[in-house]
């Protein structure tokens, strides 16, 4: 367990899960200290180094559209926290789901290498959505959430000076699905 100060020179990157948490702390002050936030609702592995365009998924910093190497410059950040994941529980092939993510890690790394890298698990899905089929499309599923989590770790394990945090115990019931008073939609 850190104070909040750790976040001070932190920075998260994400899609949904990561924007929500910066609406979090924006009404609940101080809980993640100063953290910073580069956070777009669908920006997923593959689409996050994208060229920046009018229908582009980016994060935003202070308002305006980023690359993410610009954007964690901007903020300043020493520590960066990045979640993806949500938005790719349907990919067949969960190595390119990996490559994708290996490839904003290098980007980081070579732009900002003193900045420490932390890499977020997928969280867990709720019960219900796992369970209803209407609901979850077929792929919010907890099925592959592990299958994306596995080779998550694997390329985690595989970079130099990446920290792996593993985030379900603090969120997840004793069936391992997300507390489902922590969602309404189940992600």
């Amino acid at each position: 367990v850190v104070d909040a100060s750790f976040f001070d020179d932190a920075v998260f990157i994400g899609d949904s899960v990561s924007l929500r948490l910066n609406y979090y702390c924006q009404s609940h002050s101080g809980v993640l200290g100063k953290a910073q936030f580069l956070t777009s609702g669908s920006m997923g592995s593959g689409n996050a180094l994208e060229k920046i365009s009018e229908s582009s998924v980016h994060p935003v910093y202070q308002g305006e559209k980023m690359l993410i190497e610009d954007g964690v410059k901007a903020s300043g950040a020493k520590k960066v926290f990045i979640m993806l994941g949500m938005n790719e529980l349907g990919w067949v092939y969960e190595s390119e789901y990996a490559k994708g993510y290996a490839r904003i890690i290098d980007v980081i790394q070579s732009t900002h290498p003193d900045a420490e890298i932390y890499v977020q698990s997928i969280i867990p899905v709720s019960k219900w959505l796992n369970n209803n089929p209407e609901a979850n499309r077929g792929y919010n599923t907890m099925a592959n959430v592990i299958r994306l989590q596995k080779a998550l770790v694997e390329m985690v394990n595989s970079k130099e000076g990446v920290h792996y945090v593993n985030l379900p115990p603090s969120m997840e019931d004793n069936e391992g699905y997300l507390f489902s008073d922590a969602t309404e939609d189940g992600l």
